[in-house]
């Protein structure tokens, strides 16, 4: 699989050697999808990485309070759902 910087480095020849609009046109296009693909997973693991910190703030308060869960709860932690509802679930 190749790159963004190798598609865009064609661009940049196919612009130098004449092509024509067509090809330039569809290569953009080309370029802008992989763009729009790289910005909805970078979104997406954001996201997941958010579900993840805050599943491990609510895990140190947990600890900090005596009176909170045995450290048997670390199962309860999904790496992209948090802290699930339900232990075991």
């Amino acid at each position: 699989m190749r790159s963004i910087l190798e598609h865009i480095d064609d661009l940049d020849r196919m612009v130098d050697g004449g092509s024509g609009k067509p090809e330039i046109r569809s290569q953009i296009a080309f370029i802008g999808r992989e763009v729009a693909a790289l910005v909805a997973e970078h979104e997406q693991l954001a996201q997941a990485y958010a579900k993840l910190q805050e599943a491990h703030l609510q895990l140190q308060a947990s600890k900090a309070d005596p009176s909170a869960d045995s450290p048997a709860d670390l199962k309860r932690i999904s790496m992209w759902g948090g802290i699930k509802d339900q232990p075991g679930g």
